[in-house]
């Protein structure tokens, strides 16, 4: 079988996936005809390396942007070649927060508070009655991105929630969003699940450094701890995976993915969010809940390989 990796891409967390992309052909390297492309957002250039390789199966290691949010799946479906992980219309739902949280609602998964609004919207928007809907503390963010980027946290304890600071937030997250979520702030702890085939892997749970999960936690060395398993009972623990997998299946993701949640003093679970492509270095939470269970980041490459080709 002759294998791309394709990696890169054009959106904000491009230096994130070439890290993935390395990663996987290392994993690969005594596996033939393994072949990686660095992909700039030319289409019919890669259309081109891909034909004349005689590309079986394309490894998708981009994240964000074009390569997370359907439009390179749409580009692979039209063109008849075969990819890892979920197909162009689950990508699509996964990578927007406000459909993803309105599936949960539907789906009695539950999930913090949240208010969506679009950049037209932005003279109409009251932030005195956000300010009061919003008085515990809040998490503004782009409702299109990963990786925690452009998020903004607001918070009583903090000392920075009010009317003003919400209005420069958004201000802030329109400029590289077009669409934004207000969200409930959820003091408590982060977890993580990740789904490979139609399994559940053991719940991860973080400890940033940071003052939350953000960017440098998840992706520089030494910024994050991790417990894998995490320590809960086994009713919450069968909780967190029965709504991972369930979020998993209802968007209709394929091969892998990740769920995050947190769950507040009160034990109380809120689910945050679905990546359909998720991190795969040497810091990203499946390869730890796959380490956990004894399954090398090979073994972990190659069922993501072995499910996505017998689903094409």
């Amino acid at each position: 079988m002759n294998l791309a990796v394709v990696s890169g891409g054009t959106s904000s967390e491009r230096e994130v996936s070439i890290n993935t992309g390395k990663s996987v052909v290392i994993a690969l390297k005594d596996s033939p005809n393994v072949f990686s492309f660095d992909f700039k957002g030319d289409y019919d250039l890669l259309l081109s390396q891909l034909k004349s390789n005689d590309i079986d199966l394309v490894f998708n290691a981009l994240h964000g942007g074009d390569g997370e949010d359907g439009t390179f799946q749409f580009f692979l479906e039209r063109n008849s070649i075969c990819y890892t992980g979920s197909d162009s219309k689950s990508s699509k739902i996964a990578m927007d927060k406000h459909l993803t949280k309105k599936i949960c609602l539907d789906c009695n998964i539950p999930t913090a508070k949240w208010k969506y609004f679009k950049s037209a919207d932005m003279r109409k928007i009251n932030f005195t009655d956000l300010a009061n809907q919003f008085s515990r503390g809040c998490v503004i963010k782009p409702a299109r991105e990963g990786s925690s980027v452009g998020m903004h946290i607001l918070n009583t304890n903090i000392g920075n929630l009010n009317q003003l600071n919400i209005q420069n937030v958004f201000n802030a997250v329109f400029e590289i969003s077009n669409d934004v979520i207000i969200e409930d702030y959820i003091k408590g702890r982060e977890l993580t699940v990740g789904i490979l085939g139609l399994e559940a892997l053991p719940v991860v749970e973080v400890f940033p450094k940071n003052f939350f999960y953000d960017y440098s936690s998840k992706y520089q060395k030494g910024e994050c701890e991790y417990e894998v398993p995490a320590d809960l009972n086994k009713d919450y623990e069968c909780n967190i995976k029965e709504y991972a997998l369930k979020l998993h299946k209802m968007i209709g993701c394929h091969a892998y993915s990740r769920v995050d949640f947190l769950m507040d003093e009160q034990c109380n679970i809120f689910t945050l969010e679905i990546n359909t492509l998720p991190g795969l270095t040497d810091t990203s939470l499946l390869p730890k809940a796959t380490a956990s269970i004894d399954m090398s980041y090979y073994d972990t490459i190659n069922k993501i390989i072995d499910f996505s080709f017998n689903k094409n």
